[in-house]
């Protein structure tokens, strides 16, 4: 029990099921995930269908598009990650793109979510 706390307390908790899980990431709100991809354009829906359906894959958006905003809250939640830009891109490029990777584990339950 005190090491539960002294981690909760460092940042850092243990779910249930033994993962480490930032105290930042917090449970996704279905609701409000919904609601972001709804406003999403047809096209940022189709690619985060598409990586959900492909292993390892990214996608790439422009930062502040609605996209983003679906992908950064997955990020929030812990079912996405943000990954690295090319740095051989001109740093001003660099600035407006942003790349990111849902994670395995998130893909069964985000195409669930999806069917609805």
């Amino acid at each position: 029990m005190r090491k539960a706390i002294a981690l909760v307390l460092l940042g850092i908790s243990i779910s249930l099921f033994g993962n480490i899980v930032s105290a930042e990431e917090k449970q996704m709100d279905e609701t409000h995930f919904i609601q972001l991809l709804s406003a999403a354009t047809a096209g940022d829906k189709s690619t985060i269908s598409a990586s959900l359906q492909e292993p390892n894959s990214q996608i790439g958006t422009s930062v502040g598009s609605k996209n983003y905003e679906v992908l950064s809250y997955l990020v929030e939640v812990g079912m996405a990650e943000r990954m690295p830009i090319d740095t051989s891109l001109p740093p001003m490029l660099q600035e407006k793109l942003a790349a990111f990777q849902i994670k395995e584990e998130a893909k069964p339950r985000l195409l669930e979510i999806l069917k609805k």
